[in-house]
Order: structure tokens, then C-alpha cells, then sequence
């Protein structure tokens, strides 16, 4: 039997800062789903917390 996976777009807003990073880093490092990331990258945003989900083109 197969089974089918539907897979989702997650917008993640704030994906830079603290709590968005990580539940971007879990998005993309636990489930096929795909992931978009919006972050005005004020005072809060740290591009260098993406780094290990940089590289995955979901």
C-alpha cells in the first residue's frame, strides 16, 4: 500500500529571530514541507541562525 504525502507551505514570519529560526530549522530538518521565511531583519533578526537550513532549496 502506498501512501500518499501532501506536502505543505509553511510562512513562517519573524524566521530570523529566536523562536522563528528554530521552528524553521524543524520544518526543514523533520518534515518534507516546504518553508518560507519572511523577516524584516530589525534588532531581533540573526541571519547566522539559518545557517544550518541555508543550504536545503525548500
Amino acid at each position: 500500500m502506498k501512501y500518499s504525502i501532501n506536502v505543505k507551505t509553511f510562512l513562517i514570519t519573524g524566521g530570523a529571530g529566536f523562536i522563528g529560526s528554530a521552528v524553521v530549522s524543524e520544518l526543514i530538518q523533520h518534515t518534507p514541507h516546504r518553508v518560507i521565511n519572511a523577516d524584516k531583519l530589525t534588532y531581533a533578526g540573526n541571519l547566522g541562525s539559518l545557517s544550518s537550513v541555508e543550504a536545503d532549496k525548500r
